[in-house]
């Protein structure tokens, strides 16, 4: 299936607005306390994730579009399970 240019160009400029949450995620890293490096590390996951996603649909290639988004799905489930966590030891 051959993706137009005009929809190539809209998902490279999607993989370019990642990287604000990608240059976020790695700040918040840099902090000397536990809780925000643990949230910022499923955070730069999931963000890392989109990339590789849209890279797939990018270049057409489904392999990539899927291992993009399992690695979003895993992400996206542990942060889930930590806000579940946290709401119940309150």
């Amino acid at each position: 299936m051959d993706i137009p240019v005009m929809v190539r160009w809209a998902l490279l400029a999607l993989m370019a607005a990642q990287l604000f949450p990608i240059v976020s995620a790695l700040r918040r890293m840099r902090r000397p306390e536990a809780g925000p490096r643990g949230e910022a590390r499923l955070d730069l996951a999931d963000a890392l994730g989109c990339v590789v996603l849209l890279g797939g649909f990018a270049i057409d290639n489904m392999a990539v579009a899927l291992s993009g988004l399992a690695v979003m799905g895993v992400a996206i489930s542990l942060s889930a399970g930590r806000e579940l966590r946290a709401r119940r030891r309150l």
